[in-house]
């Protein structure tokens, strides 16, 4: 199994796959992308992905605006956060069906950000080196709202795409984003006995990989594309010759 996935990540990297390929330096944010990204990452759970962070952009510019945009929100009454939350997306649409509960977690995050990270959310990642990348995934961690899987993903995201903490140069401290392709998909394959968030990533660790990272890579892709929740397309999954097919 282990082998098919390596084989099949290095396929991807022949084919010039832009998952395979790691930022080497640091890109810049502006304070509103910032902003916008870390509401995004808010936003990515039990939704779909694009809404995510485009709901993430929307709201950084059309809503809580003024000197500090978390300043805005710690001032904003939650009833009114919460009226934002419900009916402030394109049309009149909530932002996420969670809204009410997220609501909270919005203005007790925006708390945090100008207690911790002296209102600005680039603090979270800036000035970070290779061996200090999993202080990312730490970070994000402590925010209102956010597992493993989610602050893994915004771990990834940040080091691989934007060359955060090092960039390529981190990839052999990263480990595996449990999220539910993650979970699923390596369940399915009969590398670990649950489909827990936590306990697929500490079994994974026990697999001793040589790059964690290049394995979430090919994991995730199977799980996007061919080997999802329902009705998973088995007959062109490139895995399929050593998967177990459990739960299938």
């Amino acid at each position: 199994i282990l082998d098919a996935i390596a084989k099949y990540q290095r396929e991807m990297a022949k084919a010039g796959d832009d998952w395979t390929t790691w930022a080497a330096k640091p890109k810049r944010f502006t304070p509103r992308q910032a902003n916008a990204f870390f509401v995004g990452v808010l936003f990515d759970q039990q939704q779909d992905a694009n809404r995510a962070w485009n709901g993430g952009k929307h709201m950084v510019a059309n809503h809580f605006q003024g000197e500090n945009f978390w300043k805005e929100i710690c001032r904003t009454p939650l009833s009114e956060v919460k009226e934002i939350m419900r009916y402030g997306y394109e049309e009149g649409k909530a932002y996420f069906r969670f809204w009410d509960r997220f609501s909270k977690h919005l203005k007790d995050n925006a708390k945090y950000i100008l207690d911790n990270y002296d209102g600005d959310v680039r603090n979270v990642w800036k000035g970070l080196r290779p061996h200090d990348v999993n202080e990312i995934y730490r970070r994000f961690s402590e925010f209102k709202g956010v597992g493993p899987a989610l602050a893994r993903m915004a771990q990834f995201i940040l080091v691989r795409d934007f060359g955060m903490a090092g960039g390529e140069l981190s990839k052999p401290h990263m480990r595996v984003k449990p999220d539910r392709h993650v979970c699923r998909v390596t369940y399915r394959l009969g590398l670990v006995s649950n489909t827990k968030p936590k306990a697929v990533a500490k079994e994974i660790d026990q697999l001793g990989l040589p790059s964690q990272a290049d394995f979430d890579l090919v994991v995730f892709r199977v799980g996007q594309t061919w080997c999802k929740l329902s009705s998973p397309n088995c007959v062109e999954c490139p895995l399929v010759a050593a998967c177990q097919k459990r739960g299938v």
